[in-house]
């Protein structure tokens, strides 16, 4: 073979060669990107993606797509802005709260965000009876709201019935929604509650909506690059979140281990062992005892249904449930089915450790109705009220008749409930009270409670939010957050109702809190009401729930690194966004770049080809000529459109 075909066949050969590394390159590529463990934040969830509607009870309480008007840091208890820019008490009497929006908000259809989409949120429960909750029961105290320009807006408050707690509740925990896509739904929806909001959500927040399937049971999320809120907070580091659903302690606890999950709101016991006996890189808030966060996140109590719970049944008698409370091993639980994660709460609500509240303490009724374990008095109580024991064993009416059993409603697989209703089962059948468990899935569960159909259950209600600790008290005992009176229901599960204490919440709210001498008084007497009717049992404190995994991110919140609070997913006040702006990669993404000596090489050999092509343009036959030149031109085609993608690709990522 002549020199020149040698020089135009060995180009050729070098092309093909290049060629086939890069197409093995890029194939290789492909499959390695679906979702880089690096890049992608695991989390749990309790629920499936059935709907992303912020007003659907049952949706997953994870939208990273939404975003209140501030978030809430429970370690330094204040409110941070988010949406909104900054905000100030005016007007007469102060009771005008000026909020401004940043001026550049958008949602991520690119329409501006401004305040007539704030107005409207906060609006719809006014003409929407189908939303409830704490945005709905504001109306009871606000007098009305106004846009004063697109990123000033007024809340008003009554003059008369004034409350600012729950005012300021609902800044954290609204969701703001874009009125040019729900002003549609509400003419195309009776409820808007059916509205599953799946098909590409609008929001705006710092992800979006990339993936959410039933069969998978999990939920992906991506990360908006071009959000609003660069400017103020930069972007979160995760590429990717996702949301796997655990349907059991035991499962998210595997799946955390493993290293599956980074970030879990779930109960481990004996948490200790990861980082002290099998030296994981995992963590909670402390390396010491409660090891979350000491700050009463969640209070445990015991409800009682007074919607099933009637006239003379035993439970109805609050002697009978104060005997109940000196039954029951309030260590053991804590101890044992909380694995130390908790401690036995004040009977007051309020906790002993955060002085801030400490000092609204009514010690004179916490000493005359208050409780510790002791089954010797819980005994003699009920031999009091003539509930004697039968020759069974179990406590009896005066005419003889049985007292229960009662069912005690609690969520298969939440295995601290699980013991700690083992341990209440046991302590009163030690004194004749026959107790029932009801094992349900969470769907059932939270279903019966914001419908009022249990007899007993167990409730761990979030009371450590802006407005704590007026919100602690309003969320269990005001009649109008309970099932008797509106539904779902969204707090007080068993439906007390006490006119007294409804009117002293008020009072409260109106109250400034400057005023500690009066609030003291007013604290004490609600305190002094709820402790003698002890509608339902005061138990444990629990601070929030919070595991992390250190090996793809770092920079958590810890006691040791406290720039924010640490929280579950869940958290009402949106505090977990001050979290996910700050977490760092422990690795570095890896992104596939084409090897720069690959590109050059193909550029030269592209070059040489050309080159030979010339040089054998006097040498060939025709038919040789075109032969050859259309093999280099289809091979040259072909690398170009390769380069191009790769160029395209690279720039892309």
């Amino acid at each position: 073979m002549p020199k020149t075909k040698n020089r135009l066949f060995a180009s050729t050969l070098s092309v093909i060669l290049i060629s086939t590394l890069l197409l093995s390159h890029l194939t290789l590529s492909a499959r390695a990107v679906v979702i880089p463990r690096e890049e992608a934040f695991y989390m749990e969830s309790w629920e499936d993606p059935t709907s992303f509607n912020p007003f659907n009870p049952n949706a997953p309480t994870f939208r990273p797509f939404l975003e209140p008007l501030f978030v809430f840091d429970a370690w330094h208890f204040k409110i941070v802005p988010w949406l909104a820019e900054s905000y100030e008490w005016t007007g007469t009497g102060n009771l005008t709260l000026r909020i401004t929006l940043h001026n550049d908000t958008t949602w991520n259809d690119g329409e501006s965000l401004t305040t007539t989409d704030v107005n409207y949120t906060f609006s719809l429960p006014l003409r929407r009876s189908e939303i409830t909750g704490t945005i709905a029961d504001l109306w009871t105290y606000l007098d009305h709201i106004t846009v004063v320009n697109s990123t000033t807006i007024d809340f008003v408050l009554k003059a008369d019935n004034a409350n600012k707690y729950i005012l300021m509740q609902t800044l954290t925990s609204v969701e703001i929604l874009p009125k040019h896509i729900w002003s549609t739904l509400e003419t195309q929806y009776t409820s808007l509650v059916e509205f599953n909001n799946l098909i590409n959500p609008v929001g705006s927040g710092p992800y979006t909506l990339q993936y959410a399937s039933l069969a998978e049971r999990r939920t992906i999320w991506v990360r908006d690059d071009s959000y609003w809120g660069v400017p103020y907070f930069g972007l979160p580091q995760p590429k990717y979140i996702v949301n796997v659903l655990s349907t059991s302690n035991e499962l998210a606890n595997m799946m955390f281990e493993r290293g599956e999950l980074d970030w879990s709101e779930n109960f481990m016991p004996n948490i200790w062992e990861l980082w002290e006996v099998k030296h994981l890189a995992r963590g909670t808030w402390s390396t010491t005892e409660p090891y979350y966060m000491p700050v009463p996140y969640m209070t445990g109590i015991i409800v009682f249904n007074y919607l099933q719970i009637m006239g003379n049944d035993a439970l109805n008698n609050p002697e009978v449930r104060r005997a109940m409370a000196f039954a029951i091993d309030w260590d053991k639980i804590c101890s044992m089915a909380f694995s130390k994660l908790t401690t036995p709460a004040n009977p007051s609500l309020l906790p002993e450790t955060v002085p801030e509240l400490a000092k609204y303490i009514n010690t004179t009724a916490v000493e005359q109705y208050g409780w510790v374990y002791n089954e010797t008095k819980a005994n003699e109580i009920l031999d009091n009220l003539g509930y004697h024991v039968g020759a069974d064993g179990w406590r009896t009416y005066p005419n003889g008749t049985k007292i229960g059993p009662y069912t005690l409603l609690i969520v298969e697989g939440w295995t601290d409930w699980e013991a700690a209703a083992e341990i209440v089962k046991t302590n009163l059948a030690d004194v004749g009270i026959d107790i029932e468990i009801s094992l349900v899935e969470d769907s059932t569960f939270f279903n019966a409670i914001q419908t009022g159909n249990f007899e007993l259950t167990f409730d761990q209600p979030s009371t450590w939010t802006p407005s704590t600790p007026w919100y602690t008290y309003y969320i269990i005992y005001c009649s109008r957050t309970s099932p008797a009176a509106v539904q779902p229901a969204f707090g007080n599960w068993g439906s007390y109702n006490n006119t007294r204490v409804d009117a002293l919440l008020d009072e409260i709210a109106m109250t400034s809190p400057e005023d500690e001498e009066t609030l003291a008084g007013l604290y004490g007497e609600l305190q002094s009401i709820i402790l003698k009717e002890l509608p339902y049992i005061i138990g444990w404190f629990y601070g929030p729930f919070y595991m992390y995994s250190e090996t793809y991110w770092t920079n958590w919140p810890t006691a040791n690194n406290p720039y924010a609070g640490a929280v579950p997913y869940w958290d009402v006040a949106h505090g977990y966004f001050l979290m996910l702006f700050r977490l760092k990669s422990t690795t570095a993404p890896v992104t596939p770049v084409i090897p720069e000596e690959i590109i050059a090489a193909l550029n030269q050999t592209i070059i040489n080809l050309q080159n030979d092509l010339s040089d054998l343009k006097g040498t060939l036959t025709s038919t040789q000529y075109v032969a050859y030149g259309s093999l280099a031109v289809a091979i040259v085609s072909i690398i170009l459109a390769v380069v191009v993608v790769l160029r395209k690709r690279r720039i892309e990522e």
